[in-house]
């Protein structure tokens, strides 16, 4: 089995992580300035969040100008096969907007409220002794049942949409929800 996990971001944000890492900004060895030891991935962060502080504007404020409300959706796809049958099954996850029940935010961060409602679920569940496992682990890895998570994140507002296609299949009913990566998808087609 494949199993591929999407989140989508701004392509200004890819761009800018893209020329951070071409640059190896993130394995550059600090340097001596002026004196002083600096490290350059530093310098930059700081630079940024400077600059963050100066322009920031309102992700609700920023929405209603545009026009739009933000969509946060996180994908996980699975692709196997069963009994000689080429199986795909996308699952897509969309948590509510406005992100934060509304409450004023300090940065734009709708894809952190992934981040912040998974670690918030595990953390009450292992507080309730409902992770057995000791150490650090994924979620995944332990013995919670996919269903009570999935069902906790429902009781946050969270939408999660199931779509199943199959291979070869004669009858086309939709098309993946994603648009396909490689020409293999073509084949593909809803499951009924």
């Amino acid at each position: 089995k494949r199993i591929v996990v999407r989140g989508i971001f701004h392509y200004g944000w890819t761009r800018f992580i893209r020329t951070l890492l071409e640059n190896g900004i993130y394995e550059a060895e600090p340097v001596e300035i002026n004196g002083v030891t600096v490290s350059p991935f530093e310098v930059v962060m700081k630079h940024i969040k400077r600059q963050a502080v100066e322009q920031w504007e309102d992700p609700y404020r920023l929405a209603e100008k545009l026009g739009f409300n933000p969509q946060c959706i996180l994908s996980v796809e699975i692709t196997g096969y069963k009994n000689g049958m080429g199986k795909r099954t996308v699952y897509h996850s969309q948590l509510p907007y406005p992100f934060f029940d509304g409450k004023p935010v300090t940065c734009c961060m709708e894809y952190g409220t992934y981040v912040g409602v998974a670690c918030s679920i595990s953390l009450q569940m292992l507080a309730h002794g409902e992770i057995p496992e000791k150490g650090a682990v994924t979620i995944e890895m332990t013995a919670v049942s996919p269903k009570k998570y999935l069902d906790e994140y429902a009781k946050r507002g969270a939408r999660l949409i199931i779509q199943k296609f199959i291979k070869g299949a004669s009858i086309m009913e939709d098309k993946p929800a994603i648009p396909p990566s490689t020409k293999e998808y073509r084949s593909w087609s809803l499951q009924p």
